[in-house]
């Protein structure tokens, strides 16, 4: 639960937590944000979609986008969509997720 989730956290600095439906429950001050580490466990494609069009443009160069999922056929088409002609490698980890350092 998020209350578990915020407990476990909460030693840590800079942890935000923003439950909801994505992406309405982005904040207005995070549209300006940029992020170098982006954990997306959205669980289904259109999710995860959503999820990548709002932090891959807002990604800093070098910065790391982890995918959940990437073990079903939908999730992993989306990413593949995604990224085809963009410069990024996508790396599929064993454990069912994949990972994209953002270039340029």
């Amino acid at each position: 639960t998020i209350g578990e989730v915020t407990r476990l956290l909460a030693h840590y600095q800079n942890v935000h937590f923003h439950p909801g439906l994505f992406p309405e429950s982005v904040p207005a001050e995070l549209h300006g944000a940029r992020f170098s580490l982006v954990h997306l466990d959205m669980d289904l494609a259109e999710s995860t979609r959503a999820g990548l069009e709002f932090f891959h443009p807002r990604m800093v160069r070098g910065g790391i986008i982890v995918g959940d999922d990437y073990n079903d056929a939908a999730v992993r088409d989306t990413f593949a969509e995604f990224f085809r002609g963009l410069p990024e490698t996508l790396i599929e980890l064993p454990w069912g997720q994949v990972i994209v350092v953002k270039q340029g």
